[in-house]
């Protein structure tokens, strides 16, 4: 039907700007060769080839991929294939961001966000948050440093980092605001 049509192609191309929105944020750090590669950025990398941002993939949106997926793709063993291969990459790339809101009742001594500012622009809620209302919050320090994504660092008080959550705005929401 021209629905269903008109949702895959949706669907595709919310993909195809995913993965031209992760390539073109890969640092460019990250295409010079280094004589010791560390797994993470391997990983990062090996996810930005398949279309994914590992830093703010949820595990929960792969679940959801391959639902959405499935019915299209009954049919034929071959696509089926397909869909499985895609959600088994998904989930290699994900982040279980429901540890997360386990601990949203917690509460710690210091909790760090970590901005940098140049891509600050990007989170327009996150820029508004850090210029009007951070200073106020006794227990958070705003640094700037150079993460991809705005990240929330949580510290016990021996001043060790016990938790860190990438940015995702429905879970930062529900910690930004103490």
């Amino acid at each position: 039907s021209p629905r269903k049509q008109s949702m895959m192609r949706l669907a595709t191309l919310l993909v195809l700007t995913a993965a031209c929105i992760s390539a073109q944020e890969v640092p460019t750090s990250a295409a010079e060769p280094s004589t010791t590669p560390s797994v993470s950025s391997e990983r990062l990398d090996h996810c930005a080839t398949l279309g994914f941002d590992a830093d703010a993939l949820d595990c929960r949106l792969c679940d959801d991929l391959s639902t959405f997926l499935t019915p299209r793709a009954s049919k034929k063993k071959l696509k089926q294939k397909s869909v499985d291969k895609v959600t088994k990459e998904c989930q290699e790339c994900c982040s279980d961001f429901s540890k997360v809101l386990e601990a949203e009742g917690r509460r710690y001594p210091k909790v760090a966000l970590a901005v940098d500012r140049r891509r600050l622009k990007r989170y327009p809620k996150v820029a508004n948050f850090v210029d009007h209302q951070a200073e106020n919050i006794k227990r958070l320090e705003v640094q700037e440093t150079n993460p991809r994504l705005p990240m929330l660092q949580f510290f016990d008080e021996e001043g060790e980092k016990i938790e860190e959550i990438r940015y995702e705005q429905k879970l930062f929401s529900l910690f930004i605001f103490f």
